[in-house]
């Protein structure tokens, strides 16, 4: 029973050069990784996870991220709104690592 914590906006390329002791992940329909597949191999941690803009992250702010040791999942082909990716993946991270028993 515990509320995210939602950061306020920050310019990204300076948010993602900062080192961070927890796991964060981009959403990215071009990953190599599953989200799901990734939440089975690891266990309960915090995560910061990078929601998109409409029309998604560019190629340059994936590669940008990734280079800072953003972990880029995928969530399938589909493309999620901004306003229900977040829900989307917090649904997915309570399904895989506890929350909904």
């Amino acid at each position: 029973n515990q509320l995210m914590q939602v950061d306020e906006l920050q310019n990204f390329s300076h948010y993602v050069q900062q080192t961070k002791d927890t796991v964060r992940i981009m959403l990215s329909p071009r990953a190599d990784v599953s989200l799901s597949k990734w939440l089975k191999q690891n266990p309960a941690q915090p995560l910061e996870l990078f929601i998109g803009p409409e029309g998604g992250f560019s190629p340059d702010e994936e590669h940008m991220a990734a280079s800072n040791g953003v972990l880029l999942c995928a969530m399938g082909e589909r493309i999620l709104r901004t306003e229900t990716a977040g829900l989307a993946v917090v649904s997915t991270i309570n399904a895989h690592w506890g929350g909904f028993e």
